[in-house]
């Protein structure tokens, strides 16, 4: 059984270290992959990482994770693996006025931290 905590762990520790991980995922279709991914960041249930395997930034559903290793390997540098990101070129002030107001219970910071998820999905789908 996959202990989701334990995953969790792991990415926490990769990301830490800077070192990479391997993660054995299955993905929507059932396709299981060996992954070496550089995490970078966790949105409630998906990790944000860049994969070395595919060469380009992937989001993977925690739960689909089967099992991940840290290595020893350092895990490079968004610089190295993104020559030319500047995160500082996206206005996200001019994104956040040209959305409607969010519902209630819904706070400010919250739509902030939606609108950076989405722009840094839409920076990566550029790539």
């Amino acid at each position: 059984m996959i202990n989701e905590a334990n995953i969790r762990d792991s990415i926490a520790q990769a990301m830490e270290r800077h070192v990479l991980l391997e993660i054995r995922y299955v993905d929507k279709h059932g396709k299981e992959t060996v992954r070496l991914v550089r995490p970078d960041s966790v949105k409630g249930s998906v990790l944000f990482a860049y994969c070395m395997t595919r060469q380009a930034e992937r989001a993977f559903v925690i739960s689909r994770i089967q099992e991940a290793n840290l290595t020893d390997q350092p895990a490079p540098t968004v610089e190295e693996t993104e020559p030319g990101h500047d995160e500082d070129s996206f206005d996200l002030d001019a994104l956040l006025e040209d959305i409607p107001k969010p519902r209630k219970g819904v706070s400010d910071a919250d739509v902030e931290d939606f609108i950076r998820t989405v722009k840094w999905c839409t920076y990566v789908d550029h790539i």
